[in-house]
């Protein structure tokens, strides 16, 4: 039996928990013609998996992990079309891991083992997150002006001192993937579902398509993306993995009456599909 190794990769509140609260919902339901199943509960951190399931299902906004406690989590799956295994890891899946990579410059051997046996990348990003944002440097430069500093006198300008903290979320993703470049020996290009979070806050704005968002917001990635295509294949999903909004009660009641893996839905290129697998299966096709 062939096996897929998925990484899931992203920032702090990047989306990744609610994803797989509804993914495990999803594999536990009674769903018929599923495209993923559960082949072994072996490694699956169950008891963390069913409270961030039982939270999802109720519409609540889903735990985010604990900070001082680590979870890694693991899912060993099975595609029932090609009857191959597909094991999802998720190491730390607070998203602190990878900004540890970036302000430390370095990793344990657990992980950089793990990156040598991975096929795929599910790539999180939250679009709300103003670390997302494009900082430009005209930008910067005329605001400068304005506080009165100059390339010759800048006294009167205080800049912040640099930290890992305030460094654009494009900077760490870049190079979350330019450390797995470094790290594995790439033969044929390593599949990447670029997944843009809450992806029904941007349907109300209007936004052609995922690749075009991050093409708009996130040209750092974007660029990195289409330009190492000899390392990384992408492909683009906008996922709404409630699909409601946690602060809208009205919201919430409809969604209680639906179906729980009929919640969910993936904005692709030019059309909306009910099917949250549709990022994972992309990822293990030939």
């Amino acid at each position: 039996m062939n096996t897929n190794r998925i990484l899931f990769a992203g920032m702090y509140d990047s989306g990744k928990t609610t994803f797989i609260a509804a993914l495990w919902a999803y594999v536990n339901s009674d769903k018929k013609d599923k495209h993923l199943k559960l082949n072994t509960l072996a490694n699956s951190e169950n008891e963390y998996l069913d409270t961030i399931r039982a939270e999802w299902l109720q519409c609540k906004k889903v735990t985010r992990t604990n900070l001082n406690k680590t979870e890694n989590v693991k899912m060993n799956l099975l595609n029932e079309s090609n009857s191959e295994n597909v094991i999802l890891e998720i190491p730390d899946i607070s998203g602190e891991l990878f900004s540890n990579h970036f302000q430390s410059r370095e990793c344990t051997s657990e992980y950089d083992s793990l990156v040598n046996q991975i096929n795929g990348i599910l790539l999180f990003i939250n679009p709300n997150d103003k670390k997302n944002r494009t900082n430009f440097i005209a930008d910067s430069l005329e605001i400068e002006k304005e506080l009165g500093g100059t390339p010759e006198n800048n006294e009167n300008v205080n800049f912040a001192t640099w930290s890992e903290e305030q460094t654009s979320n494009q900077v760490k993703l870049v190079e979350t993937l330019q450390f797995i470049e470094a790290r594995k020996d790439i033969v044929t290009p390593i599949k990447v579902s670029v997944i843009v979070s809450r992806w029904d806050l941007i349907e109300e704005e209007e936004c052609p398509s995922p690749e075009k968002w991050l093409q708009t917001n996130m040209p750092l990635l974007y660029q990195y993306l289409k330009c190492n295509t000899n390392y990384f294949k992408p492909s683009y999903f906008g996922v709404s993995a409630q699909g409601c909004d946690y602060d809208n009660q009205d919201d919430i009641d409809k969604m209680l009456d639906v179906e729980p893996f009929e919640r969910p839905f993936i904005r692709l290129e030019n059309e909306v599909i009910k099917d949250l697998t549709a990022p994972i299966i992309w990822l293990t096709e030939k």
